[in-house]
């Protein structure tokens, strides 16, 4: 996170220092298009004829008579002269006469966006699930689980589509999908015999710490895995509105460049779609070495968050040459539905017998075992830098950071109840599902998802 926050003042810092040789002070595009009409007056900003010849009223004298001097009419070339001064703002500013607001922007109409990202997330956070003992008993080591886990970075894509809607450029609409790919943390432990393994919890039966034996000293082999899982995407459509500046002039795809521009300032609205699934499935193979005998146990807790609103915000950009410094601010408001479903499911197959399977595991049981849903109205903000480069007139490479936070979100490992009433287990001596309390039960808790990363791309106009 430290090295993030540096990274982002560099570029911050970094596109300051390109746009602080140009003064902000110089003549806006918009002002030389209001000087140049007011120059041509009724004119149209056309991009200017040849004119006539300064030398077109120049009298022909015959050989022998005397020469008269006469005075130059002096209308062609004031013609000349507006109609060229208003030609450089017309052909250099992409103005346009039937536009309300005069609008310096691209003369291309479309673009594509291509973002490669490496991103952080806030991760999981998992109770302990695998120890070589009590969790009371000094010198236990908890194997897996008691932290965070899926902080590591991961690489995903954006994608960005969008044109502008007419030919003033202030209206634009614009697609955009982000995909963070799959997240996975994996576990897995065996033992035939000599390590011990087993799966700690609070045993309400004796009002003390327990925990159930994947393998052991005692007789047992077994293995124990755990697979935990999160997968985050976005996808949105967006209005784009200029009410302040432009995006670009003269200046930009040439070498040489001394122009500043006042920032354009875009106001986004529209849809947003966030995506976000996480899952801790645990499963546990144990074998009785002195009767043969095989117990199976599996327990699943999947999280399900998709989020459905409106989104507004503001794209600021300061244009300096081919130089630009981006800033992003945008806030997503509208309902998460959020989805958690426990399984849980056992298997007792006897070295002489029918194999015999249950609908509990030992944390998915009859109590809590089942689909939970609900609706929460949400806030989701984003944040982003951008420093990017003009390669040419059409490409444009860049690189960011963007920080997105999502404050209520259900997250499968925030389900998993450690206290347990052993009765509501069927792999255990002590299973009596009519006598037992409601445990392990549905905890109903909520977590907060943050992402934060940099990209790199590249932006292709036509």
């Amino acid at each position: 996170m430290k090295c993030l926050s540096s990274f982002c003042a560099g570029v911050i810092v970094a596109g300051l220092l390109v746009l602080s040789d140009c003064s902000l002070a110089l003549a806006a595009p918009q002002l030389g298009y209001r000087v140049a009409r007011a120059i041509a007056g009724p004119m149209d900003l056309m991009p200017a004829r040849k004119g006539p010849s300064l030398f077109a009223n120049r009298q022909q004298v015959p050989a022998g008579e005397a020469v008269t001097a006469s005075q130059p009419n002096p209308a062609p070339q004031a013609q000349e002269t507006q109609s060229t001064v208003a030609s450089h703002f017309a052909d250099n500013y992409d103005v346009e006469d039937n536009c309300d607001v005069l609008t310096c922007g691209p003369s291309e109409r479309f673009w594509l966006r291509a973002d490669y990202l490496m991103w952080w997330t806030s991760g999981t956070q998992l109770p302990a699930l695998v120890t070589d003992g009590l969790l009371e008993t000094p010198g236990t080591n908890v194997l897996y689980g008691d932290g965070l886990v899926g902080t590591e970075g991961r690489s995903g894509y954006r994608t960005t589509i969008g044109m502008w809607l007419g030919s003033c450029k202030n209206w634009g609409l614009e697609l955009d999908y982000l995909d963070l790919g799959q997240q996975e943390s994996r576990y897995s432990a065996s033992s035939m015999g000599d390590i011990v393994l087993l799966r700690p919890f609070n045993d309400l039966l004796s009002n003390r710490q327990s925990a159930y034996a994947v393998a052991g000293p005692t007789g047992l082999a077994g293995t124990v895995s755990v697979d935990a899982r999160e997968y985050f995407q976005s996808a949105g459509a967006l209005l784009t509105r200029n009410i302040l500046g432009g995006a670009c002039c003269a200046g930009l795809c040439e070498d040489e460049c001394d122009v500043a521009l006042s920032p354009r300032v875009d106001l986004l609205m529209g849809f947003r779609y966030y995506n976000l699934n996480d899952s801790v499935s645990i499963r546990q193979s144990t074998l009785a070495v002195d009767t043969n005998d095989l117990f199976q146990l599996d327990d699943s807790f999947r999280a399900r968050n998709e989020f459905y609103g409106s989104e507004v915000g503001f794209r600021t950009r300061f244009q300096r040459c081919r130089w630009s410094l981006e800033f992003l601010t945008k806030v997503a408001v509208g309902n998460t539905h959020e989805t958690v479903t426990i399984n849980g499911a056992s298997l007792y197959t006897p070295a002489q017998g029918a194999s015999q399977p249950f609908d509990a595991g030992l944390l998915a049981v009859g109590s809590n075992s089942r689909t939970y849903q609900r609706d929460v109205f949400t806030m989701i903000p984003q944040l982003g830098v951008e420093l990017g480069y003009e390669v040419s007139c059409h490409w444009r490479a860049f690189v960011g950071y963007n920080l997105l936070y999502w404050g209520a979100v259900r997250r499968a490992a925030d389900q998993i109840d450690l206290n347990i009433d052993m009765r509501n287990v069927p792999l255990s001596n002590d299973y009596d599902p009519t006598a037992a309390i409601g445990y392990p039960a549905y905890l109903d808790r909520s977590g907060a998802f943050w992402a934060q990363g940099v990209n790199v791309g590249t932006e292709f106009r036509f």
